[in-house]
């Protein structure tokens, strides 16, 4: 089940895990990234380079200026990119829940930048008879031309938790997997807060991409 991601916030839970370097505590967040285009050249008729056009998005960048020459030229380059972070671990983009212990649900998100998300793995399957571990898998696609790191913060089923140590996904995507108990009597869901971090390139025209499966 394909799900779109959706709103905001944090996590932390224990267990066994994998294709992870764990890191020392939660990081502060980041701006949301915006990207620009440059203008058109001048007109024909009069063969000079007209203005760049604004940039793209809530706080794009002024385009360059146009081209010259009879032809009117191509448009300027855009404006600078910004790959800071919207929001925060506590105001983190909400994602749609995913069951931890049945089907295989699967949330996602794309953009550019850094930016925080926050997600709730479920516990489905409850009883006294069935009571299967929950697990997740996380995976980040970097763009060509970009890179980010994906970080896992665990919390608990009241909460995400901005202070844990997070998980550092391994590998290229950059993937975090993890399988904890079910412990009979007990609801054990569990929030997680999910930072993409935006690490080099300057590429802010490509997207990359974010899913978070449940029961892997």
């Amino acid at each position: 089940m394909l799900v779109t991601a959706l709103a905001a916030a944090c996590a932390h839970g224990s267990g066994e895990t994998s294709g992870y370097e764990p890191l020392p505590g939660g990081g502060s967040g980041t701006t949301t990234t915006t990207t620009t285009k440059g203008g058109h050249g001048g007109s024909p008729a009069h063969g000079g380079g007209g203005a760049g056009a604004t940039g793209g998005g809530a706080h794009g960048g002024t385009g360059g200026a146009g081209g010259q020459g009879n032809d009117g030229g191509q448009g300027g380059e855009g404006g600078s990119c910004n790959f800071s972070s919207p929001n925060t671990c506590m105001t983190a983009e909400l994602l749609a829940t995913v069951a931890g212990d049945d089907g295989s649900d699967v949330s996602m998100a794309q953009g550019v930048g850094s930016k925080w998300f926050q997600i709730f793995v479920e516990e489905s399957v409850s009883s006294i008879i069935d009571y299967p571990p929950l697990s997740f898998t996380a995976t980040l696609q970097s763009p060509p031309g970009a890179s980010y790191d994906l970080y896992v913060y665990f919390g608990d089923n009241g909460g995400t938790d901005c202070n844990a140590a997070p998980l550092h996904g391994g590998g290229s995507p950059q993937t975090v997997q993890t399988t904890w108990d079910d412990n009979m009597g007990i609801d054990d869901g569990t929030w997680l807060a999910v930072e993409v971090r935006y690490v080099s390139g300057a590429n802010c025209l490509s997207l990359w991409t974010l899913s978070i499966q449940g029961n892997t």
